[in-house]
């Protein structure tokens, strides 16, 4: 469900060297280092745009189309660690993946992100 409230996001600015990273594991167990491109707040949750350490080149204005990009929802775990989790809800991970792709310059409404 769209909102109307003003969404806040934290885009990261010049090089991606000091960015956050996370190892993501996928389903055939393959391990991969991404990188926190964005974090925006919608609806009182924060919500991360990663993309594959491979894919930032180091400079943040340039971003691809053919870059794989994850939007997961982003917090802290009980020790206050960063933490990831899936966005199970298909509308909203739709309107959070449309809220990043309008700031990056990606293309809205893309079957190939991921979450």
């Amino acid at each position: 469900m769209p909102t109307n409230d003003p969404v806040e996001t934290d885009i990261i600015e010049g090089s991606f060297e000091d960015a956050e990273r996370f190892v993501l594991t996928d389903d055939d167990g393959k391990e991969e280092t991404y990188v926190v491109m964005a974090i925006a707040e919608i609806d009182g949750k924060d919500y991360a745009l990663l993309a594959a350490e491979e894919d930032v080149t180091g400079d943040s204005d340039v971003f691809s189309d053919e870059m794989a990009v994850y939007v997961l929802e982003y917090g802290k775990d009980a020790d206050g660690n960063p933490d990831l989790t899936d966005i199970t809800d298909e509308a909203l991970q739709e309107e959070v993946y449309n809220h990043f792709a309008a700031l990056m310059g990606l293309e809205e409404d893309d079957e190939d992100y991921e979450t």
